[in-house]
Protein backbone atom coordinates (compact mmCIF):
# COMPACT_ATOMS: atom_id res chain seq x y z
CA UNK A 1 0.00 0.00 0.00
CA UNK A 2 2.56 2.17 0.84
CA UNK A 3 4.02 2.25 -2.88
CA UNK A 4 0.77 2.90 -4.46
CA UNK A 5 0.72 6.07 -1.94
CA UNK A 6 4.36 7.09 -3.28
CA UNK A 7 3.51 6.40 -6.58
CA UNK A 8 0.02 8.55 -6.55
CA UNK A 9 2.18 10.92 -4.87
CA UNK A 10 3.82 12.13 -8.16
CA UNK A 11 1.04 11.14 -10.56
CA UNK A 12 -0.04 14.75 -11.61
CA UNK A 13 3.91 15.76 -12.23
CA UNK A 14 3.66 12.45 -14.73
CA UNK A 15 0.29 13.21 -16.39
CA UNK A 16 2.14 14.10 -19.66
CA UNK A 17 3.76 10.85 -19.62
CA UNK A 18 0.23 8.59 -19.10
CA UNK A 19 0.64 6.33 -22.18
CA UNK A 20 4.01 5.31 -21.39
CA UNK A 21 2.83 4.50 -17.28
CA UNK A 22 0.20 2.42 -19.07
CA UNK A 23 2.21 0.46 -20.84
CA UNK A 24 4.20 -0.13 -17.83
CA UNK A 25 1.79 -0.69 -15.54
CA UNK A 26 -1.19 -3.50 -16.30
CA UNK A 27 -3.90 -0.97 -15.03
CA UNK A 28 -4.70 2.75 -16.69
CA UNK A 29 -3.77 5.22 -14.09
CA UNK A 30 -7.55 6.37 -13.28
CA UNK A 31 -8.02 2.65 -12.18
CA UNK A 32 -5.17 2.46 -9.99
CA UNK A 33 -5.61 5.93 -8.12
CA UNK A 34 -9.27 4.75 -7.39
CA UNK A 35 -7.75 1.71 -6.07
CA UNK A 36 -5.22 3.53 -3.74
CA UNK A 37 -8.39 6.09 -2.93
CA UNK A 38 -10.91 2.66 -2.04
CA UNK A 39 -7.72 1.21 0.19
CA UNK A 40 -7.13 4.37 1.94
CA UNK A 41 -11.11 4.17 2.57
CA UNK A 42 -10.28 0.57 4.01
CA UNK A 43 -7.38 1.29 5.89
CA UNK A 44 -9.14 4.27 7.70
CA UNK A 45 -12.73 2.86 8.73
CA UNK A 46 -11.20 -0.78 9.27
CA UNK A 47 -10.14 0.67 12.71
CA UNK A 48 -12.76 0.17 15.15
CA UNK A 49 -12.03 2.37 17.68
CA UNK A 50 -10.51 4.89 15.77
CA UNK A 51 -7.24 6.42 15.26
CA UNK A 52 -5.10 8.89 17.85
CA UNK A 53 -3.62 11.69 15.63
CA UNK A 54 -0.38 13.70 16.31
CA UNK A 55 -1.58 16.75 15.01
CA UNK A 56 0.94 20.15 14.79
CA UNK A 57 -0.67 22.86 13.37
CA UNK A 58 0.90 26.59 12.70
CA UNK A 59 3.91 25.28 9.90
CA UNK A 60 6.65 25.96 12.56
CA UNK A 61 4.83 23.87 14.84
CA UNK A 62 5.00 26.96 17.33
CA UNK A 63 2.39 25.32 19.60
CA UNK A 64 3.42 22.55 19.76
CA UNK A 65 1.66 19.15 19.41
CA UNK A 66 -1.87 18.34 19.95
CA UNK A 67 -3.68 14.78 20.07
CA UNK A 68 -6.69 14.32 17.97
CA UNK A 69 -9.04 11.40 17.80
CA UNK A 70 -10.32 10.43 14.37
CA UNK A 71 -12.76 7.88 13.79
CA UNK A 72 -14.19 6.74 10.24
CA UNK A 73 -17.17 5.39 9.31
CA UNK A 74 -19.01 5.26 5.74
CA UNK A 75 -18.78 9.37 4.55
CA UNK A 76 -18.55 10.72 8.16
CA UNK A 77 -15.89 11.09 10.64
CA UNK A 78 -16.09 11.59 14.26
CA UNK A 79 -13.20 13.80 15.86
CA UNK A 80 -12.28 15.03 19.43
CA UNK A 81 -9.38 16.72 20.35
CA UNK A 82 -7.63 17.07 23.95
CA UNK A 83 -8.73 20.69 23.96
CA UNK A 84 -12.66 19.05 25.25
CA UNK A 85 -12.03 15.16 25.19
CA UNK A 86 -15.49 15.44 26.11
CA UNK A 87 -16.72 16.98 22.93
CA UNK A 88 -17.04 14.74 19.62
CA UNK A 89 -18.11 16.30 16.70
CA UNK A 90 -19.32 14.13 13.68
CA UNK A 91 -18.52 15.90 9.75
CA UNK A 92 -18.26 14.56 6.07
CA UNK A 93 -14.81 13.83 4.96
CA UNK A 94 -13.57 12.67 1.11
CA UNK A 95 -11.23 10.97 0.03
CA UNK A 96 -9.77 12.70 -3.52
CA UNK A 97 -7.11 13.04 -5.97
CA UNK A 98 -6.51 17.01 -5.67
CA UNK A 99 -3.00 16.31 -6.78
CA UNK A 100 -2.33 13.33 -4.82
CA UNK A 101 -4.66 11.21 -2.29
CA UNK A 102 -5.92 13.71 -0.27
CA UNK A 103 -8.44 13.57 3.01
CA UNK A 104 -10.68 16.59 3.28
CA UNK A 105 -13.28 17.26 5.81
CA UNK A 106 -15.79 19.53 3.61
CA UNK A 107 -17.97 19.94 6.47
CA UNK A 108 -17.23 22.43 9.74
CA UNK A 109 -16.37 20.29 12.74
CA UNK A 110 -15.73 21.85 15.71
CA UNK A 111 -12.87 19.95 17.00
CA UNK A 112 -10.79 20.29 14.10
CA UNK A 113 -11.52 23.59 12.76
CA UNK A 114 -10.90 25.02 16.17
CA UNK A 115 -7.40 24.73 14.86
CA UNK A 116 -7.63 26.54 11.65
CA UNK A 117 -10.45 29.26 13.20
CA UNK A 118 -9.38 32.19 12.72
CA UNK A 119 -11.46 33.77 15.58
CA UNK A 120 -9.87 31.00 17.66
CA UNK A 121 -8.22 33.09 20.46
CA UNK A 122 -4.19 32.36 20.47
CA UNK A 123 -1.40 34.51 22.48
CA UNK A 124 -2.19 38.62 22.05
CA UNK A 125 -3.71 38.55 18.23
CA UNK A 126 -7.53 38.86 16.30
CA UNK A 127 -8.03 37.03 13.37
CA UNK A 128 -5.23 34.54 12.68
CA UNK A 129 -6.00 31.51 15.36
CA UNK A 130 -3.52 28.21 15.24
CA UNK A 131 -3.01 28.59 11.36
CA UNK A 132 -3.87 24.86 11.52
CA UNK A 133 -4.73 22.09 8.60
CA UNK A 134 -8.58 20.63 7.69
CA UNK A 135 -6.91 19.50 4.29
CA UNK A 136 -4.38 16.43 4.39
CA UNK A 137 -1.97 14.71 2.04
CA UNK A 138 -1.65 10.64 2.47
CA UNK A 139 2.05 10.10 2.63
CA UNK A 140 1.78 6.37 3.83
CA UNK A 141 -1.20 4.43 4.62
CA UNK A 142 -0.59 1.11 6.13
CA UNK A 143 -3.22 -0.68 9.01
CA UNK A 144 -0.50 0.08 11.84
CA UNK A 145 0.60 3.67 10.90
CA UNK A 146 -0.95 6.55 8.66
CA UNK A 147 1.26 9.66 7.54
CA UNK A 148 -0.01 12.79 6.59
CA UNK A 149 1.34 15.76 5.53
CA UNK A 150 -0.64 19.27 6.11
CA UNK A 151 -1.63 20.70 2.81
CA UNK A 152 -0.76 24.05 3.87
CA UNK A 153 1.24 23.62 7.13
CA UNK A 154 3.70 21.06 5.33
CA UNK A 155 3.91 19.94 8.99
CA UNK A 156 3.93 15.96 9.39
CA UNK A 157 0.72 14.43 10.77
CA UNK A 158 1.15 10.99 12.26
CA UNK A 159 -2.28 8.53 13.07
CA UNK A 160 -1.86 5.44 14.85
CA UNK A 161 -4.49 3.09 15.96
CA UNK A 162 -6.84 3.86 19.17
CA UNK A 163 -6.09 0.75 21.26
CA UNK A 164 -9.62 -1.13 22.23
CA UNK A 165 -8.98 -1.12 25.44
CA UNK A 166 -8.35 2.58 26.63
CA UNK A 167 -11.63 5.05 26.42
CA UNK A 168 -10.40 8.55 24.55
CA UNK A 169 -11.63 10.12 27.44
CA UNK A 170 -9.23 8.42 29.92
CA UNK A 171 -6.30 8.87 27.58
CA UNK A 172 -6.88 12.52 27.82
CA UNK A 173 -7.09 12.20 31.68
CA UNK A 174 -3.46 10.78 31.51
CA UNK A 175 -2.06 13.14 29.12
CA UNK A 176 -3.11 16.17 31.10
CA UNK A 177 -1.75 14.54 34.72
CA UNK A 178 1.79 14.54 33.18
CA UNK A 179 0.66 17.86 31.38
CA UNK A 180 0.41 19.35 35.03
CA UNK A 181 3.80 17.49 36.22
CA UNK A 182 5.93 18.84 33.78
CA UNK A 183 8.41 21.05 36.18
CA UNK A 184 9.89 24.38 34.13
CA UNK A 185 13.60 22.88 33.82
CA UNK A 186 15.03 19.97 33.44
CA UNK A 187 19.05 19.36 33.52
CA UNK A 188 20.74 15.91 32.90
CA UNK A 189 24.90 15.29 32.41
CA UNK A 190 25.71 13.03 29.58
CA UNK A 191 28.96 11.25 29.31
CA UNK A 192 30.15 12.22 32.72
CA UNK A 193 30.61 15.93 31.87
CA UNK A 194 28.53 17.66 29.47
CA UNK A 195 25.25 19.64 31.38
CA UNK A 196 22.07 19.97 29.06
CA UNK A 197 19.64 22.01 30.29
CA UNK A 198 15.75 21.56 28.95
CA UNK A 199 13.83 24.41 29.76
CA UNK A 200 10.54 24.50 28.79
CA UNK A 201 8.30 26.82 26.59
CA UNK A 202 4.94 26.98 25.19
CA UNK A 203 4.72 24.43 22.53
CA UNK A 204 8.52 23.43 22.68
CA UNK A 205 11.68 22.76 24.93
CA UNK A 206 14.91 25.02 24.43
CA UNK A 207 17.62 23.32 25.04
CA UNK A 208 21.43 24.89 26.12
CA UNK A 209 24.76 22.94 25.91
CA UNK A 210 28.31 23.19 24.48
CA UNK A 211 29.70 21.78 21.45
CA UNK A 212 32.93 22.45 20.67
CA UNK A 213 33.66 24.87 23.41
CA UNK A 214 30.51 27.19 22.49
CA UNK A 215 27.01 27.71 23.78
CA UNK A 216 24.02 26.25 21.76
CA UNK A 217 20.62 26.91 22.09
CA UNK A 218 17.60 25.21 19.76
CA UNK A 219 14.44 24.66 20.09
CA UNK A 220 12.23 21.55 19.42
CA UNK A 221 8.62 20.75 19.30
CA UNK A 222 6.84 18.14 21.15
CA UNK A 223 3.89 16.79 22.20
CA UNK A 224 2.49 15.04 25.52
CA UNK A 225 1.56 11.30 25.09
CA UNK A 226 0.38 9.30 27.27
CA UNK A 227 3.66 8.10 28.86
CA UNK A 228 5.01 11.45 28.50
CA UNK A 229 6.90 13.93 25.96
CA UNK A 230 7.25 12.82 22.62
CA UNK A 231 9.56 15.13 19.89
CA UNK A 232 8.05 16.26 16.64
CA UNK A 233 11.86 15.18 15.07
CA UNK A 234 14.46 13.75 17.33
CA UNK A 235 17.46 15.30 17.86
CA UNK A 236 20.98 14.73 19.21
CA UNK A 237 22.83 15.99 21.52
CA UNK A 238 26.54 15.07 23.28
CA UNK A 239 26.29 12.08 21.13
CA UNK A 240 22.64 10.53 22.36
CA UNK A 241 19.53 10.92 20.12
CA UNK A 242 16.41 11.97 21.91
CA UNK A 243 13.15 11.27 20.56
CA UNK A 244 10.93 10.72 23.59
CA UNK A 245 10.99 11.79 27.19
CA UNK A 246 9.10 9.04 29.72
CA UNK A 247 7.70 10.45 33.01
CA UNK A 248 8.99 9.36 36.08
CA UNK A 249 7.13 9.07 39.64
CA UNK A 250 9.44 11.94 40.90
CA UNK A 251 8.30 14.45 38.14
CA UNK A 252 12.29 13.30 36.26
CA UNK A 253 11.79 11.77 32.51
CA UNK A 254 13.92 9.68 31.65
CA UNK A 255 15.29 9.29 27.62
CA UNK A 256 17.73 7.20 26.24
CA UNK A 257 19.13 5.70 28.93
CA UNK A 258 19.54 9.17 30.92
CA UNK A 259 18.09 10.75 33.18
CA UNK A 260 16.21 14.30 33.02
CA UNK A 261 16.23 15.85 36.83
CA UNK A 262 13.45 17.87 37.24
CA UNK A 263 14.23 21.77 38.83
CA UNK A 264 11.61 24.38 40.40
CA UNK A 265 12.24 27.48 41.01
CA UNK A 266 11.29 30.15 43.72
CA UNK A 267 7.35 31.28 43.51
CA UNK A 268 6.58 28.68 40.58
CA UNK A 269 2.96 27.25 40.49
CA UNK A 270 1.70 24.49 38.42
CA UNK A 271 -0.98 25.64 35.62
CA UNK A 272 -2.99 23.44 38.34
CA UNK A 273 -3.17 26.08 40.76
CA UNK A 274 -4.73 29.01 39.23
CA UNK A 275 -8.13 28.42 38.00
CA UNK A 276 -10.62 29.69 40.39
CA UNK A 277 -12.29 32.31 42.01
CA UNK A 278 -10.60 35.58 42.93
CA UNK A 279 -11.58 39.19 45.04
CA UNK A 280 -9.93 41.44 42.56
CA UNK A 281 -8.98 44.74 44.22
CA UNK A 282 -7.48 47.90 42.01
CA UNK A 283 -7.31 51.40 41.44
CA UNK A 284 -7.27 53.76 38.27
CA UNK A 285 -4.35 56.16 38.81
CA UNK A 286 -0.88 55.83 38.86
CA UNK A 287 -1.16 56.64 42.57
CA UNK A 288 -1.37 53.54 44.93
CA UNK A 289 -3.50 56.20 47.19
CA UNK A 290 -5.64 56.49 45.42
CA UNK A 291 -9.60 54.50 45.71
CA UNK A 292 -9.56 50.63 45.85
CA UNK A 293 -11.90 49.11 43.83
CA UNK A 294 -13.22 45.72 44.40
CA UNK A 295 -14.74 43.14 42.11
CA UNK A 296 -15.33 38.89 42.15
CA UNK A 297 -13.60 37.55 38.83
CA UNK A 298 -12.85 34.14 37.70
CA UNK A 299 -10.16 32.45 35.95
CA UNK A 300 -11.12 29.90 33.85
CA UNK A 301 -8.76 27.49 31.86
CA UNK A 302 -9.32 27.54 28.38
CA UNK A 303 -9.77 23.80 27.76
CA UNK A 304 -6.28 21.86 28.09
CA UNK A 305 -4.33 24.44 26.76
CA UNK A 306 -1.81 26.89 28.34
CA UNK A 307 -4.35 29.67 28.51
CA UNK A 308 -7.04 31.88 30.89
CA UNK A 309 -10.20 33.53 30.66
CA UNK A 310 -10.14 36.39 32.81
CA UNK A 311 -13.97 37.29 33.44
CA UNK A 312 -15.58 40.12 35.52
CA UNK A 313 -13.20 42.59 34.89
CA UNK A 314 -15.36 44.62 33.31
CA UNK A 315 -18.36 43.41 33.84
CA UNK A 316 -21.18 45.99 31.78
CA UNK A 317 -18.90 44.56 28.76
CA UNK A 318 -19.03 41.22 29.15
CA UNK A 319 -15.42 41.03 27.92
CA UNK A 320 -12.65 38.64 29.03
CA UNK A 321 -8.95 38.96 29.41
CA UNK A 322 -6.69 36.35 28.46
CA UNK A 323 -3.53 35.18 30.62
CA UNK A 324 -0.81 32.23 29.93
CA UNK A 325 0.82 30.48 31.97
CA UNK A 326 4.35 30.49 31.71
CA UNK A 327 5.59 27.04 32.73
CA UNK A 328 9.58 28.40 33.01
CA UNK A 329 8.19 31.13 35.74
CA UNK A 330 4.96 29.07 37.35
CA UNK A 331 3.13 32.28 36.32
CA UNK A 332 0.60 34.03 34.40
CA UNK A 333 1.53 36.37 31.08
CA UNK A 334 -1.30 39.09 30.59
CA UNK A 335 -0.39 41.34 27.32
CA UNK A 336 -1.81 43.95 26.14
CA UNK A 337 -4.31 42.76 23.47
CA UNK A 338 -7.72 43.50 21.66
CA UNK A 339 -10.93 42.24 23.22
CA UNK A 340 -13.40 43.13 20.75
CA UNK A 341 -13.76 44.44 17.38
CA UNK A 342 -16.69 47.31 16.61
CA UNK A 343 -19.01 47.02 13.42
CA UNK A 344 -16.61 49.51 11.37
CA UNK A 345 -13.79 47.41 12.37
CA UNK A 346 -12.00 49.49 14.50
CA UNK A 347 -10.60 47.31 17.91
CA UNK A 348 -11.15 48.01 21.25
CA UNK A 349 -7.78 47.19 23.30
CA UNK A 350 -7.24 46.12 26.77
CA UNK A 351 -3.79 48.64 26.92
CA UNK A 352 -0.83 48.20 29.09
CA UNK A 353 -0.58 51.70 30.47
CA UNK A 354 3.09 53.23 30.92
CA UNK A 355 3.72 54.81 34.57
CA UNK A 356 5.92 57.52 33.26
CA UNK A 357 4.46 58.52 29.87
CA UNK A 358 0.75 57.10 30.90
CA UNK A 359 0.12 55.04 27.43
CA UNK A 360 1.82 52.48 25.21
CA UNK A 361 0.47 54.31 21.98
CA UNK A 362 0.98 51.11 19.55
CA UNK A 363 -1.97 48.35 21.17
CA UNK A 364 0.84 45.66 19.38
CA UNK A 365 3.35 43.96 20.73
CA UNK A 366 3.91 41.70 23.83
CA UNK A 367 3.94 44.28 26.51
CA UNK A 368 2.23 43.54 30.02
CA UNK A 369 2.53 42.33 33.30
CA UNK A 370 3.22 39.21 35.27
CA UNK A 371 0.54 38.02 37.58
CA UNK A 372 2.53 36.07 40.20
CA UNK A 373 2.41 34.18 43.39
CA UNK A 374 4.47 35.74 46.45
CA UNK A 375 5.49 32.00 46.94
CA UNK A 376 4.14 32.21 50.79
CA UNK A 377 0.06 33.21 51.39
CA UNK A 378 -2.48 30.27 51.33
CA UNK A 379 -4.91 30.65 49.67
CA UNK A 380 -2.73 32.24 47.01
CA UNK A 381 -2.50 36.02 45.97
CA UNK A 382 -1.51 37.29 43.22
CA UNK A 383 -0.10 40.48 42.25
CA UNK A 384 0.39 42.22 38.58
CA UNK A 385 3.69 43.66 37.85
CA UNK A 386 5.44 44.77 34.74
CA UNK A 387 8.11 42.46 33.43
CA UNK A 388 10.40 44.53 32.23
CA UNK A 389 9.92 44.29 28.20
CA UNK A 390 9.55 47.94 27.60
CA UNK A 391 11.55 50.98 28.52
CA UNK A 392 9.14 52.74 31.37
CA UNK A 393 7.60 50.68 33.36
CA UNK A 394 4.05 48.86 33.07
CA UNK A 395 2.06 50.32 35.69
CA UNK A 396 -2.34 48.75 35.03
CA UNK A 397 -4.03 48.48 31.78
CA UNK A 398 -6.95 50.35 30.32
CA UNK A 399 -8.98 50.50 27.64
CA UNK A 400 -8.12 51.72 24.30
CA UNK A 401 -9.49 52.25 20.19
CA UNK A 402 -7.75 52.09 17.62
CA UNK A 403 -8.00 51.36 14.23
CA UNK A 404 -8.20 47.82 12.99
CA UNK A 405 -4.27 47.15 12.52
CA UNK A 406 -3.28 48.87 15.85
CA UNK A 407 -1.15 50.87 15.31
CA UNK A 408 -3.71 54.43 14.97
CA UNK A 409 -5.02 55.87 18.17
CA UNK A 410 -8.59 57.15 17.95
CA UNK A 411 -8.36 57.35 21.78
CA UNK A 412 -9.42 56.22 25.14
CA UNK A 413 -12.98 54.00 25.72
CA UNK A 414 -15.08 55.91 28.25
CA UNK A 415 -18.92 54.66 27.96
CA UNK A 416 -18.12 52.43 30.64
CA UNK A 417 -17.12 54.16 34.60
CA UNK A 418 -13.74 54.67 35.45
CA UNK A 419 -13.59 51.29 37.60
CA UNK A 420 -13.95 49.31 34.17
CA UNK A 421 -11.81 50.35 31.64
CA UNK A 422 -8.95 51.47 34.25
CA UNK A 423 -6.52 49.38 36.21
CA UNK A 424 -3.57 50.36 38.00
CA UNK A 425 -1.74 48.31 41.47
CA UNK A 426 -3.83 45.24 40.89
CA UNK A 427 -4.29 42.10 43.40
CA UNK A 428 -6.23 38.75 43.51
CA UNK A 429 -6.92 36.99 46.07
CA UNK A 430 -8.27 33.23 45.93
CA UNK A 431 -11.41 33.11 47.21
Amino acid sequence: MKKIIAYILSLTALASCVKSADEIFDKPASERVGEAIDNCRKILTDQTNGWLVEFFPEKTQKYGGFNLFFKFAGENAVVSSEIDPAASDTSVYEINSDMSVCINFVTYNPSLHYFSNPETRVGNTIGLGYEGDYEFIIVEASPSEIILMGKKTKNRIRMTPFPENIKWTDYCKTVEKIRSELRPQYSVVLNGKDTVLFDYRKGGFKISYKKDGANVTETVSYIFTDKGIKMYEPFEVAGKLFSEFTMQSDFNFASSGATLVAQTPPRWLPITAYEGNYTLTHNTIMDETGTVYTKNVTLTRDGKTDQFLLSGLMPSLELDVALFYEMGTGTLLVYQQPIYQFDNSNLLNFTAWDMETYLYPNALGTVGQYVRWDGVTAPIELEWVDYGEFPNPIGGFLLWITTADGRTNIGQYTSVPIDQRRWTYIKMKKQ
